[in-house]
């Protein structure tokens, strides 16, 4: 295979694997004021790659010490989702990420995909 033949495999790989990328950007402040609810709200943003995605296929999670909670669509804002979750008032903090697993359209097939966020704490303050 010669040079130009490489770089145009290349090109075409990058220009195709550019447009499947998936953003996940947490909403949750860091800090939080305890509730007496002990009902605390994580938020999401995400951008999925829309051509592929299969919409209705789409079930996002935040994920809480190994507890998934199921999230929702934040009504009237395009792409941000939402859950409640509860916090027990002996604890200070939490660790947690989003997981959203879909299904997509791949060379003929529908296939499924999860794909997870960084780690993030949420500590809870006296009010």
């Amino acid at each position: 295979m010669n040079d130009i033949s490489r770089i145009i495999i290349l090109s075409f790989s990058l220009i195709l694997f550019a447009g499947c990328s998936t953003t996940i950007t947490n909403l949750t402040p860091s800090q939080l004021p305890r509730a007496d609810s002990a009902l605390y709200t994580l938020d999401a943003h995400w951008e999925l790659p829309r051509k592929e995605i299969l919409e209705d296929s789409i079930q996002p999670y935040a994920v809480v010490e190994m507890e998934q909670y199921l999230m929702k669509r934040t009504p009237h804002v395009e792409d941000r989702w939402e859950t409640v979750i509860p916090i027990p008032p002996e604890k200070n903090y939490i660790d947690y990420y989003f997981k959203i697993d879909y299904n997509y359209h791949g060379f003929g097939v529908i296939k499924h995909n999860s794909v997870a966020s960084d780690p993030y704490s949420l500590k809870i303050s006296a009010p």
